[in-house]
């Protein structure tokens, strides 16, 4: 049994990055040649282009990944290159292909080899035992998975008489790789335009019919010996060796057309390919119409309340286990649905509409989430409630996966507008990730405000302010929350200092420290500030107060409404002397959630530097830049994501004094 198998099932790492030079590409194509001879010159330069670098991504299992254009294309393990599904979708033949009928490809994503029965063309796989053999859907153009076949079939039949035909039984191919696993969603996800084609599809089905009514004078017909395909004309099921194989190629009963069955398996194939992972239900007598019918029928059908709080559903756990990161809480309701809960929609299906579900609110829908214990809401101040914690550890979220969004159709129809807006085709450069898929796009900041986590002592006195100010009909009220900037305190103490007449009668700008203000601030640090009245300047008691007492937080406002609060840090940008070489390193980026590998994608271009990215743990990780041009790196931080410069520490350890 191959040590390859399921590579990628797990999640990994990143040890480091870099950008390979053009000697090493021209290496890598033609190593690529060698190993896979059926590749052309042509065909490499298809996959690789030239005008685009292409990365190196090191895992911390000794494996390598060679990524372009935002994919990893290959990866390379034990000093042997392997292809990736990306591949496949640039050079379809990289390979040799066996065709699988789609309901099998649930047990490749769940873990098992292929068997036997689950391939269609079976004489098609290569008869050497550790032959790479790429698996495709039926009717489909590119493989979605590969693997190594397990059996010697040369051997099997050398044991028998000569003219024997082989018996494909038991376990094929052990895979190595497929769509869907953690390698392919380090890429883009982005399926070929024309993935499915309809006319493939048409000539198996044709096929099948050619073979079902030739079959008592088939003299061949070793190749159906174990699938057992010619007892499927009443749809019956087959078992062999734990795969249950269901062929959807059966006969329709009623007085329908050829034509109309063949239409009926297009659609339902369409849906097995457009939704690997989630399911669109058909209803029967949709599935009775041609295909041109049921696509009109599609975009006229009445949707039910039940249908559209499916779709919500799909649509919201997609949004909570892809799209929105714990770093990014508390996060406003609208924000929610309009940035994360649209764009997680499933392709082909119908357009969410609130008001067409049970819930008719965003707030009544996610309040409903909240009871069967996907996240958690708060409400800071009445009428504002935000999402503040996803359960990651709940059941049902573990179990989701995602299939086609709507999501991906936005980002590529962004593009092309911007195109259309005068912008250069090369643009794309600036944006392009070489190592592989980028975090989300950063939303702008708008500002930074400061603002202060009040003691209990202070929270209960704001409670009886609140309603003293009330009953005055005072409309300068400070209300209830759980941040306040440094002037709403400021008013808040002094408010207090007025209504008990701690004010010095002579000079209002002492005041006397009684039992209260004592406890708002610890005697050892003001009592050099006493005078022998008993006295200390307003001022100097409030900024002690406030810089000793009060915990600081960044309220972060974005160009899209949304905010954020953070325990107050600062972006380090620090230059340090590692083996003889100067390292820029960067850290706290998360503060501000910028995309650690967007930065150092560009870096790479901006700095004309090597970077690599030390990920810490799951929330924070360290930008390596080579070189010492420290303030360089400082300003396009500045620039770029709108950081003032006063929330980034510039540290130079081998700068002179």
């Amino acid at each position: 049994m191959s040590n390859k198998r399921h590579l990628f099932k797990n999640a990994f790492t990143v040890s480091s990055q870099s950008v390979m030079r053009g000697s090493g590409v021209k290496k890598l194509k033609q190593r690529v040649m060698d190993k896979y001879k059926g590749v052309t010159n042509e065909q490499i330069d298809l996959l690789i282009n030239k005008k685009k670098d292409v990365g190196m991504v090191k895992l911390p299992n000794k494996i390598q990944l060679i990524s372009h254009q935002n994919d990893p294309i290959f990866f390379e393990i034990n000093d042997t290159i392997y292809p990736t599904v990306y591949t496949f979708f640039k050079i379809p033949t990289f390979l040799p292909v066996v065709y699988i009928y789609p309901q099998v490809y649930q047990y490749i994503e769940g873990g098992a080899d292929l068997m036997f029965q689950g391939i269609i063309n079976k004489e098609d796989v290569p008869k050497t035992q550790g032959s790479l053999v790429s698996i495709c859907l039926r009717g489909s153009n590119f493989p979605i998975a590969y693997g190594e076949t397990i059996q010697d079939l040369t051997i099997i039949n050398t044991t028998n008489a000569p003219d024997t035909p082989i018996e494909y039984k038991g376990k094929a191919i052990s895979i190595i790789h497929y769509l869907n696993d953690k390698l392919w969603e380090y890429g883009t996800k982005k399926l070929p335009e024309n993935f499915k084609s309809k006319e493939s599809e048409q000539q198996i089905e044709d096929d099948d019919d050619d073979d079902d009514n030739n079959d008592d004078d088939d003299d061949d017909g070793s190749d159906n010996t174990d699938d057992g395909s010619d007892d499927n004309e009443n749809g019956e099921t087959n078992k062999k060796d734990n795969i249950e194989v269901k062929d959807k190629t059966t006969k329709t009963t009623t007085k329908t057309t050829t034509t109309t069955t063949t239409t009926t398996q297009s659609s339902n194939f369409e849906n097995d390919i457009n939704n690997l992972k989630i399911k669109d239900d058909e209803n029967d007598n949709e599935k009775e119409n041609t295909t041109k019918t049921t696509s009109t029928t599609s975009s006229t059908t009445i949707i039910t309340k039940e249908e559209m709080d499916e779709i919500l559903l799909i649509s919201f756990l997609g949004a909570i286990k892809k799209g929105i990161t714990d770093s990014e809480l508390p996060m406003v309701l609208k924000t929610v649905f309009t940035k994360y809960i649209l764009y997680y929609q499933p392709k082909d299906r119908a357009e969410i509409n609130i008001k067409k579900s049970s819930y008719k609110k965003v707030s009544i829908f996610l309040k409903e989430m909240q009871k069967q214990g996907f996240i958690e809401l708060k409400e800071p101040s009445a009428g504002n409630i935000v999402l503040s914690k996803i359960n990651r550890n709940n059941i049902t979220y573990g179990r989701f996966k995602l299939g086609e969004i709507v999501g991906s159709t936005i980002n590529q129809n962004n593009g092309d507008t911007d195109d259309e807006n005068g912008g250069d085709n090369d643009s794309s450069d600036d944006i392009d990730d070489t190592f592989g898929t980028t975090q989300r796009e950063f939303v702008q900041i708008k500002s930074i405000n400061e603002v202060y986590s009040i003691p209990k002592q202070l929270k209960d006195y704001l409670n009886e302010k609140e309603i003293a100010i009330v009953n005055n009909s005072d409309n300068d009220t400070i209300i209830k929350k759980k941040y306040y900037s440094s002037s709403e305190i400021q008013k808040l103490v002094s408010s207090y200092i007025i209504e008990n007449k701690l004010e010095d009668p002579q000079k209002r700008s002492k005041i006397k420290l009684d039992s209260f203000l004592n406890k708002l601030v610890p005697n050892s640090l003001i009592q050099k500030s006493v005078d022998v009245n008993g006295l200390i300047e307003k001022n100097s008691f409030f900024m002690t107060f406030k810089d000793h007492s009060l915990k600081k937080y960044l309220e972060i406002n974005r160009v899209d409404d949304s905010k954020e609060f953070r325990e107050y840090d600062q972006i380090i940008i620090q230059v340090k002397k590692i083996a003889n070489r100067f390292v820029i390193l960067v850290s706290n980026l998360e503060l501000f959630s910028i995309p650690v590998k967007e930065l150092a994608n560009e870096g790479q271009k901006l700095f004309a530097a090597s970077t690599s990215i030390d990920k810490l743990n799951s929330h924070k990780s360290t930008l390596k830049i080579q070189g010492n041009d420290l303030n360089r790196v400082s300003q396009h931080i500045q620039k770029k994501y709108g950081i003032p410069k006063k929330y980034i520490s510039e540290i130079d350890f081998n700068k002179k004094k």
